[in-house]
């Protein structure tokens, strides 16, 4: 073998060698849901219940529903290194980011919803619907920050 053979042998080798290594190591960091809650439950209560049955008691417990709500959301249960959205169980260290938007048109009423982008593939964007209560999808993406804090 000549000189140039060599070194693209060596290169590939390197090159693979850096490809095992970089896949192990976004598997060791890659959050994972551990399980989604079940529950066919459709009041706010029977939802907590079940959760809690299935994983113990919350850290704290955010309501996501307001009364002008159109379509009513699950609360999002705080665990400590976890939250529990929509029946999802969400890594703490997943969530990348929680804000709010109006995802309305101009001719239709206010429909904010909490959303929450995370590093899941499956889930890199969770919505939770809030209504048309601008002070109560603030407040909830304040609640939602604030646990992933604690």
């Amino acid at each position: 073998m000549d000189k140039y053979t060599l070194i693209i042998i060596a290169v590939i080798v390197i090159a693979m060698a850096l490809i095992v290594y970089l896949i192990i190591k976004l598997k060791n960091n890659k959050a994972e849901i551990v399980s989604n809650v079940q529950s066919d439950k459709e009041t706010e209560d029977a939802y907590i219940e079940d959760c809690i049955a299935q994983y113990g008691q919350p850290e704290d417990i955010i309501m996501t529903s307001s009364i002008v709500s159109t379509a009513p959301s699950k609360p999002v249960l705080v665990y400590p290194n976890f939250l529990l959205i929509n029946g999802l169980n969400i890594e703490k260290k997943a969530i990348t980011d929680v804000t709010f938007n109006n995802s309305a048109n101009p001719y239709v009423n206010n429909d904010y919803q909490i959303v929450i982008l995370t590093s899941l593939p499956d889930h890199a964007e969770i919505n939770i619907t809030i209504g048309n209560d601008l002070e109560m999808a603030r407040k909830t993406a304040e609640e939602i920050r604030a646990s992933l804090v604690s």
